[in-house]
C-alpha cells in the first residue's frame, strides 16, 4: 500500500477513535442520568435497569471496535497495514474502504469463521427450525 492510501486510512482511523471516544463519554453520562433517585416504582427500575444493560452492552461493542482501531493505527505506521495477519498477501481495497481496521483479507476471515467454534454455534443455531407446535 502506497504511503498516500496509509495516510488517508489513518486519518479515518483517527476520527473513527475520536468518534468512539465520543460516545463513550456521551454513554456513560447518560448512564449516570439513568441512576436511582430513589422514587422509582418497580415499572420505572425495569425500565431503567433495561436501558443501563443496554447503553453498556452498546458499549462493549465499541470498546472492542475501539480496540480494533487502536491495532490498525499502530500498523498503519508500519507496512504491516494493508497486509492479511494470515496469509501476508495485500488486502483487497475495498475491505480496507469498508473497514479500514481490518487485519486479514476475505479469504482468510471466512476461513477464521468457519473454523471458529463460536461462529459453528451460531450458524447450527440458525439452522435450526423452531418449534412452532402449540403445546397441549
Amino acid at each position: 500500500m502506497r504511503k498516500v492510501q496509509r495516510r488517508k486510512f489513518e486519518e479515518r482511523l483517527l476520527g473513527l477513535r475520536k468518534a468512539f471516544l465520543r460516545n463513550f463519554a456521551e454513554t456513560a453520562r447518560e448512564s449516570q442520568d439513568h441512576q436511582d433517585d430513589g422514587i422509582q416504582d418497580t415499572i420505572d427500575f425495569a425500565n431503567q435497569s433495561y436501558t443501563q444493560e443496554f447503553l453498556l452492552s452498546l458499549g462493549t461493542l465499541e470498546r472492542r471496535q475501539l480496540q480494533q482501531v487502536e491495532s490498525a493505527l499502530k500498523r498503519v505506521q508500519t507496512t504491516a497495514y494493508g497486509r492479511c495477519a494470515a496469509c501476508e498477501e495485500e488486502i483487497g481495497l475495498k475491505r480496507m474502504n469498508a473497514a479500514p481496521w481490518a487485519d486479514t483479507c476475505i479469504s482468510c476471515q471466512e476461513e477464521q469463521e468457519r473454523d471458529s467454534p463460536r461462529a459453528a454455534r451460531s450458524f447450527s443455531m440458525l439452522e435450526e427450525e423452531p418449534d412452532l407446535s402449540p403445546e397441549d
